[in-house]
C-alpha cells in the first residue's frame, strides 16, 4: 500500500487486490485429492502393494503390513519376492514380470505368503501394471488373504477322499 499526500495529509492510500481464489481452488483440489489417496489407499481393509520394475515394494498400505506382521518401513524398500513362499517366488516372479510385459492387462494369481513370525497365509492377487505420474511403469497389487478358504479347500478334498476310500472298500 502506498498512501498518497496532497498538501502534506494523506488523502488516498493505493494498494492492489490479488485475486487467491484461484489458489484457494487449487489447494481445496489438492487436499481432496490427498482425502481421496487415504480413503482408497492407507485406509483400505484390502492389502495393497505399489512395485517399481525390480520388484521393490514402492509402497505398502498398513493393513497389508499388519496383516504380515511387518511395519511398513520394514517392507517398502525390500523385494516383494522376500514375502513369498520359498516354492512359490518364482512362478510370482514370472506373473510379475508378464504384468510388465503387458500393462494393459489385469493378472489374478493364489500364492503363498510367509509371514513375519513364520505362519503361512494363502492371497489371491490382482495385479496390473500402471504409469505414475513420471510416466515410470510400476505394478499395483491388491491382495486378499483367503486362507480359511484354502483350509476349508483342503478339508472338504481330505473328506472326499476318505469317503472315496470308505465306498470303494
Amino acid at each position: 500500500e502506498t498512501p498518497v499526500i496532497e498538501n502534506g495529509k494523506t488523502v488516498a492510500v493505493v494498494g492492489s487486490l490479488t485475486d487467491i481464489s484461484e489458489r484457494k481452488r487449487a489447494e481445496e483440489a489438492q487436499r481432496f485429492s490427498e482425502e481421496r489417496y487415504r480413503a482408497l489407499f492407507r485406509d483400505n481393509p484390502t492389502m495393497i502393494v505399489t512395485l517399481d520394475e525390480e520388484l521393490m515394494m514402492l509402497s505398502v498400505n498398513p493393513v497389508c503390513a499388519r496383516q504380515l506382521g511387518y511395519t511398513i518401513d520394514e517392507l517398502e524398500g525390500q523385494s516383494v519376492l522376500k514375502l513369498f513362499h520359498d516354492d512359490d517366488r518364482a512362478a510370482v516372479s514370472d506373473q510379475l514380470q508378464r504384468c510388465l510385459q503387458h500393462p494393459t492387462q489385469v493378472y489374478r494369481w493364489q500364492f503363498r505368503k510367509v509371514r513375519k513370525d513364520g505362519e503361512l497365509l494363502w492371497v489371491e492377487e490382482i495385479a496390473q501394471a500402471i504409469h505414475d505420474l513420471n510416466g515410470v511403469i510400476n505394478i499395483l497389487v491388491v491382495c486378499q488373504d483367503i486362507t480359511e478358504r484354502k483350509r476349508a479347500e483342503e478339508a472338504l478334498r481330505k473328506s472326499e477322499l476318505k469317503l472315496a476310500r470308505i465306498f470303494h472298500s
